[in-house]
């Protein structure tokens, strides 16, 4: 196992931990979350997943990308791409493409990020909230924000 892969892996027990979370959203600071410009995508998604090229989904009407910042650099990416209900096997509201900072993760940046896009969608009007987990990403089964009003869809 290379020195980086142990590294990582440690990295991710510590941040798993009650203690880091709780007292690493007490002195993480102030999140401002905001529509997001196509340099602070990129950015992201350059950081998040190095050497891909995945473009980011481009900004339409059904689409709504954002950025959670902190001290002005961009840590977190989420989407909410709204399907017509004629657009089988999706329709309706969904969070797409949520993306954290591996340095941030543990420190409610995507709990953030998901509360915000609820809040869109619910003052929308939108009866429920879909979310579609990869079966292997135990951190977002695990984890995820899930409220009264959004649907979890394993799968993919």
């Amino acid at each position: 196992m290379s020195v980086r892969r142990f590294l990582g892996s440690m990295r991710r027990r510590i941040q798993a931990l009650g203690p880091y979370r709780a007292i690493g959203r007490r002195l993480f600071g102030a999140i401002d979350i905001h529509e997001a410009s196509t340099a602070e995508m990129v950015a992201i998604l350059a950081r998040v997943h190095p050497g891909s090229l995945q473009p980011a989904r481009s900004s339409s009407a059904g689409v709504t990308n954002l950025v959670a910042c902190r001290r002005g650099k961009a840590i977190g990416l989420v989407q909410l791409v709204r399907f017509a209900d004629e657009a089988p096997p999706f329709h309706g509201h969904w969070l797409f493409s949520l993306h954290v900072l591996p340095a941030c993760r543990g420190l409610g940046v995507g709990e953030a990020l998901s509360r915000q896009v609820m809040k869109i969608s619910r003052g929308e009007g939108a009866a429920d909230l879909s979310l579609l987990v990869h079966d292997d990403n135990l951190a977002a089964r695990d984890h995820a924000v899930i409220d009264e009003n959004i649907n979890r869809v394993a799968g993919q």
